[in-house]
């Protein structure tokens, strides 16, 4: 098991777990991942979940936002809404 780091901020959570950054907007969220973090029998699959799951391990997901410059809903546990402003 990794050291865990948890930074506030603005609108939510970074919490970082070894060299991975991993984004929350709520404690709701970011409380029931770390049990399952720690609750694990093996919590590298926790993290290869994470990571499998992440925003942008989805390169083509990743374009859409990059090029709609609208509003985002992931449909992952551990996401919120990512808003891109054209200025």
């Amino acid at each position: 098991m990794k050291d865990i780091k948890i930074k506030p901020v603005l609108n939510g959570f970074i919490v970082k777990i070894g060299c991975q950054r991993i984004v929350f907007t709520s404690l709701a969220d970011m409380t029931k991942e770390l049990k399952r973090y720690y609750g694990a029998k093996k919590p590298d699959e926790v993290e290869k979940d994470w990571l499998d799951n992440s925003i942008n391990s989805n390169k083509e997901e990743a374009t859409n936002i990059l090029t709609t410059g609208g509003v985002v809903m992931s449909t992952g546990p551990y996401s919120g809404t990512l808003t891109f402003v054209n200025d």
